[in-house]
């Protein structure tokens, strides 16, 4: 499932390479592409994905320790 994010060029839909478990809302996917955008902007686009999903599940649980 792809998610559609606005930028500055234009919308754009974006996927993870594995797809999106079912347990993200559409809030998390949200999030999740604009955090990967920003990571792919900085340079870091070998790891954007990985580190997006990280992001998304310390916003998601912040209880836990990673």
């Amino acid at each position: 499932m792809q998610q559609a994010v606005l930028t500055p060029e234009g919308v754009r839909c974006i996927a993870p390479s594995i797809g999106f478990h079912p347990i993200y809302t559409k809030k998390d996917r949200i999030r999740w592409a604009h955090l990967y955008l920003h990571l792919c902007k900085l340079g870091r686009s070998r790891t954007a994905e990985a580190e997006a999903f990280l992001e998304v599940w310390k916003m998601r649980d912040p209880h836990l320790i990673y």
